[in-house]
C-alpha cells in the first residue's frame, strides 16, 4: 500500500507544506466519537505548529488539530512529534449549559419542554444537531463561536429526548449516537474553508442484504488477518435507582432498567444514578426521571468488541468497498459465528517497513478519561 501524504494547514485552512518524508504515521477515526493521531519526522519543520491542522491524502474526513509538538536532539540529530486529534475532538471543547429560564428545571433539552404542550421525541439527527447549535452558536461576536456550519436536518434516526446540565458535549454526543444507532463527523469544506458538522448513517454491506456490495470480514476470505472478540461484564450494572426531586427521605427513587423484563436474582446488578431534580411522571408533557435514568444507565453496560487486522491483499478494499460507520459481516468457524457490526473506529499505522489497518466492531473500548470519570461523584 502506497503510504499517504500529509499536508499542514493554518488555522484558517489555508496552505503551508506537505511532509514528505515522516518515520511514522498512526491516524485513529471514531464513528461515535473522536480520534487521535501521531506523527514522528526527522528535523525540525517550522509550520508544525499546536493549532494548525493536519490532512491525510488530501482526504476532507481525515483531519486533525495538532495539540502537542515534542523535540528531540539525539545521537542522529533533531527528530520532531505531532500529536492531535481528529476534527471530531472539538466537540471536547464545550459543555452543555442549561437553560436560563425554569424549562425542565434547569436542563438543556431537546425537545425543549413548553409548558402545556406535549414533548414529542425527535430524531437523533435533530437532537444531535440542536446540541451542537446550541454549544457553537451562529452569532459571531458569541465567544463560544467558530467558523463551522451545521448541515442541513435531514431528520434521520431513532427518535429520543435527551437532556443534558454541564456535561462534556462529546460524552453526549457520544451517548446520543450509541442510544440511536448514528454517528457524527467534522469534515472541512476546503473550498469554503470551513468546518462542517454532520451525522453520519453508514451503508448496510452485510451479507444478508441486496441494495449495496457485500462485505465479509474472515481470515477465510483473507479479509482480515486476525480477530480478536472482547465481551467484558465488569462494569455492567443492568438496573439503576434513578433519584430525582426531593430530599433525603422524600426523595423520590425509582427502579429502572433497559432490560426487556426487570433482572432478577444473580443476573441483577444494581447501581445509584442520580438525575437531580427531574419528574418521575411518565406524561406527554414530562421528560421523565424513568427515561434519564435509562439513558445513564447505558454508561454501565457490558463492553462487548470485535477487533481485526486488516488485509491489504484481501477482497475488499479499505475506502471503497467499505469505511467507517458502515454495517458489515463478521464470520469465523473457529468461534462458530456470523454476526452484523458497525465499523466503530478504524486506526491506520504506517511505519518505515510495515503498514496496518486495525478496526474495531461495535461498542469502542473506553477512553480512560471516561472509565476514570465514572468513579467520581458530581454535583451539577
Amino acid at each position: 500500500m502506497d503510504y499517504p501524504s500529509i499536508k499542514i494547514l493554518s488555522n484558517d485552512f489555508t496552505f503551508l507544506s506537505e511532509l514528505d518524508v515522516y518515520t511514522s504515521l498512526r491516524f485513529k477515526r471514531a464513528w461515535q466519537s473522536y480520534g487521535d493521531f501521531e506523527i514522528h519526522l526527522i528535523g525540525q519543520h517550522p509550520y508544525a505548529q499546536i493549532g494548525n491542522y493536519i490532512m491525510i491524502d488530501n482526504n476532507a474526513d481525515k483531519v486533525g488539530i495538532i495539540k502537542s509538538v515534542t523535540h528531540n536532539a539525539g545521537p542522529e540529530g533533531i527528530t520532531t512529534t505531532l500529536k492531535g486529534y481528529h476534527l471530531n475532538g472539538i466537540m471536547t471543547q464545550r459543555i452543555v449549559l442549561p437553560y436560563t429560564d425554569n424549562a425542565n428545571h434547569g436542563y438543556f433539552c431537546v425537545p425543549k419542554k413548553v409548558a402545556g404542550q406535549a414533548v414529542v421525541p425527535a430524531p437523533a439527527e435533530t437532537v444531535l444537531k440542536s446540541f451542537v447549535k446550541a454549544c457553537f452558536p451562529a452569532t459571531q461576536n458569541d465567544p463560544r463561536h467558530i467558523d463551522m456550519l451545521i448541515a442541513a436536518d435531514q431528520l434521520r434516526g431513532n427518535k429520543t429526548v435527551w437532556l443534558s446540565r454541564y456535561d462534556q458535549l462529546d460524552e453526549v454526543l457520544q451517548s446520543i449516537c450509541e442510544y440511536t444507532d448514528v454517528g457524527y463527523k467534522v469534515q472541512l469544506d476546503t473550498a469554503n474553508k470551513t468546518l462542517v458538522f454532520d451525522i453520519s448513517t453508514g451503508v448496510d454491506r452485510t451479507a444478508g442484504q441486496s441494495d449495496n456490495s457485500r462485505v465479509i470480514m474472515s481470515t477465510e476470505y483473507e479479509s482480515i488477518n486476525s480477530l480478536d472478540i472482547q465481551d467484558d461484564k465488569t462494569k455492567q450494572k443492568n438496573v439503576g435507582y434513578a433519584a430525582g426531586v426531593g430530599e433525603d427521605e422524600n426523595r423520590l427513587v425509582i427502579a429502572i432498567t433497559n432490560d426487556n423484563t426487570m433482572p432478577a436474582g444473580l443476573e441483577r446488578s444494581e447501581v445509584f444514578i442520580d438525575c437531580g431534580t427531574l419528574e418521575a411522571a411518565e406524561t406527554d408533557e414530562s421528560l421523565s426521571l424513568s427515561d434519564e435514568g435509562k439513558h445513564k444507565l447505558l454508561d454501565y453496560k457490558t463492553q462487548k468488541s470485535i477487533t481485526a487486522s486488516y488485509n491489504f491483499a484481501g477482497s475488499f478494499t479499505y475506502g471503497r468497498d467499505f469505511d467507517l460507520g458502515d454495517l458489515v459481516t463478521i464470520a469465523d468457524r473457529l468461534f462458530c459465528i456470523q454476526i452484523d457490526k458497525r465499523i466503530t473506529e478504524i486506526e491506520e499505522c504506517y511505519e518505515a517497513k510495515s503498514s496496518s489497518i486495525n478496526l474495531t466492531f461495535g461498542t469502542a473500548p473506553e477512553h480512560l478519561n471516561r472509565v476514570i470519570k465514572s468513579f467520581l461523584p458530581a454535583v451539577k
